[in-house]
């Protein structure tokens, strides 16, 4: 695709009425050459991606691993959560969670959440921006509409601690949640059932999290903050 396209440039200069006497100037020279550097920047430029890596723990054990990545591009970015963590109590639970959400220009305009629990599909949740309003889908039956635009969610709060920002808009209660603020770098979420998540943060990157339910508390510490590099493919 990209070589016809360039194929294409070169032979409209060649054809061009600025040639003279059949003979192709320098000046065209270079510009084919300039056209051509820039179609394959545009088409291959290498695209950052944050990655950062959690662990989780409960007490001194670690119980498993959160991945998150974000990938800009030009007016979008998108958000991979990915997480498993194994838990005993009276009984096992293999807990594995994967979230993906996607801005433009800021603006959320789709996130779907999928949560496992021994294999079997726990919670699954989305929503999709229409142009005037939300349409949020908890399972497959409760549907609902949200109108107010977000901006900020709890995957944002990985990579942009909340200074100045009063709310957060939980995907998995989907709703907006309010961010209280403990002290330097301390922000606290109370969530609807009673959960606790205390977040906080060093050099604006989210460094730990507390989790607090009725039934167990977990900590996420922060083990690498890294960029991965991406080549954009022209199919």
């Amino acid at each position: 695709m990209l070589t016809i396209i360039i194929i294409y440039f070169i032979r409209k200069f060649i054809s061009s009425n600025k040639l003279k006497r059949g003979v192709i100037s320098y000046n065209n020279v270079v510009r084919v050459a300039k056209i051509g550097t820039l179609l394959i920047l545009t088409f291959f430029l290498p695209t950052k991606a944050q990655l950062l890596t959690y662990s989780i723990f409960r007490g001194d054990k670690c119980i498993g691993k959160l991945n998150i990545t974000r990938d800009c591009k030009n007016d979008s970015a998108i958000y991979l959560l990915r997480s498993r963590a194994e838990i005993s109590l009276l009984l096992h639970f293999d807990i594995n969670t994967f979230h993906r959400n996607v801005f433009f220009k800021s603006k959320l305009v789709e996130y779907k959440l999928v949560q496992k629990v021994n294999e079997k599909i726990k919670e699954k949740k989305s929503a999709s921006w229409t142009g005037s309003e939300y349409i949020m889908q908890n399972g497959t039956n409760d549907i609902r509409k949200e109108r107010k635009v977000i901006h900020y969610t709890i995957a944002n709060m990985y990579y942009n601690e909340p200074k100045e920002i009063n709310q957060v808009f939980s995907e998995f209660f989907q709703q907006f949640i309010v961010i209280k603020r403990l002290g330097t770098h301390k922000y606290l979420l109370e969530f609807p059932n009673g959960n606790k998540a205390t977040y906080t943060y060093d050099k604006g990157v989210c460094a730990e999290v507390m989790a607090e339910t009725d039934w167990v508390e977990v900590q996420f510490k922060l083990d690498e903050s890294r960029l991965l590099y991406n080549l954009i493919t022209v199919k």
